[in-house]
Order: C-alpha cells, then sequence, then structure tokens
C-alpha cells in the first residue's frame, strides 16, 4: 500500500513539472502557416420598401458578408437592389441597362479600383463590365418591383491591409441611381 502512495506522489510530482514546461514553435513552422480566406455573413434586406417612384430609382436591398482574404485570392459578392422606379431596367439598351459603379471615397466615382476590373487602367482582370463598372444587372429585365442580384468577383491585393470598394446602381447613359453608402470591406491578411 506504501508502495502504491509513493509512486502516486511521483507521478503527480512529474506531472506538475511538465505542465510548467511551455514550448516554443521553432521560426520554420511559423513561417508554414497557411492562410484561409473567408466571407463573413450576409446584410438582410430592410422592409418597408417604397415601390413606384416615377423614373429612374432603386433602394439596396441586401448583400453577401464582407471578406477576408489572403493575398492573390478572390472571391465572389452579391448585392441586390430593388427596383423602386415605374421604368424597367432593359438589358443592352443605353439609357435602360442597370450597372454598378464604382463610387465614394474608395475608389472614388467612376475611378478605377485596386480590388477589381477589366484588366485596363491599372485594374486586375477580375471581369467586370470596365474598369468603373463593377456589376451588369443579371436579367434581360428588371420590372417595377423586381430584385437584381448583381454579382462581381473581387481580388485581394499583395498588399495586406483593410479596402473599402463603394458601390452605386446606375442607368447607363441616363442617370445614376440613389446613393445609399453600399460598400464591402475587404481585409487582405499579412
Amino acid at each position: 500500500m506504501r508502495l502504491l502512495s509513493v509512486v502516486n506522489a511521483l507521478a503527480l510530482a512529474v506531472a506538475s513539472l511538465l505542465s510548467s514546461v511551455t514550448y516554443a514553435t521553432p521560426p520554420a513552422a511559423a513561417n508554414t502557416a497557411t492562410c484561409t480566406s473567408s466571407v463573413g455573413p450576409g446584410i438582410p434586406a430592410p422592409t418597408g420598401l417604397p415601390a413606384g417612384i416615377p423614373g429612374f430609382h432603386a433602394t439596396w436591398y441586401g448583400q453577401s458578408g464582407y471578406m477576408t482574404l489572403c493575398p492573390g485570392d478572390t472571391s465572389v459578392a452579391t448585392v441586390a437592389y430593388y427596383n423602386t422606379g415605374s421604368n424597367g431596367w432593359v438589358a443592352n439598351r443605353l439609357g435602360q441597362m442597370a450597372f454598378l459603379g464604382t463610387n465614394g471615397p474608395e475608389p472614388g466615382t467612376d475611378q478605377p479600383s485596386i480590388l477589381g476590373g477589366d484588366g485596363t487602367n491599372g485594374t486586375a482582370n477580375t471581369s467586370w463590365p470596365r474598369y468603373n463598372r463593377v456589376a451588369a444587372q443579371p436579367a434581360a429585365y428588371v420590372g417595377p418591383g423586381q430584385v437584381a442580384w448583381f454579382q462581381f468577383t473581387i481580388k485581394a491585393p499583395a498588399t495586406p491591409g483593410t479596402y473599402r470598394l463603394y458601390l452605386r446602381p446606375l442607368i447607363e447613359g441616363a442617370t445614376w441611381l440613389e446613393d445609399y453608402g453600399v460598400f464591402w470591406v475587404v481585409t487582405v491578411r499579412n
């Protein structure tokens, strides 16, 4: 019986010593960590939307979540706009087709973005319609009271940091639609 309590005491002492030992990660192992991209939760649509406003109009209706990307990674973003106007949006007709344009302080209204483009004006080729047009309406016709779900690809720059892409809908060749301050926050990991 006494031998058993000595063995237990010795095991307890060894366990206590081992629990105080800390291990450092070797430098080579720290550099082999992989980067993983992710997308946060989406932002839901508002309630009580206006409708039938004369002319071309739009209201933000929801969007996919903000992105955390590794340098050079791409991710698809989605934003929805509800046609609150009395005019429909007609694809491939100048003065009637809806687009999302670059806007705001980042990159600025109708300016190229570091997060994507058509490969011109210093932009990455992420298949946007143009360097300053993020996406085109997804359907041939978006009537009054209907929702258009615009999708576009974002490419993370090589430099880690936080980037923003501000968007605003427009009817190409006719008018910019309401500015609700829609933007994406894209975090590029180190």
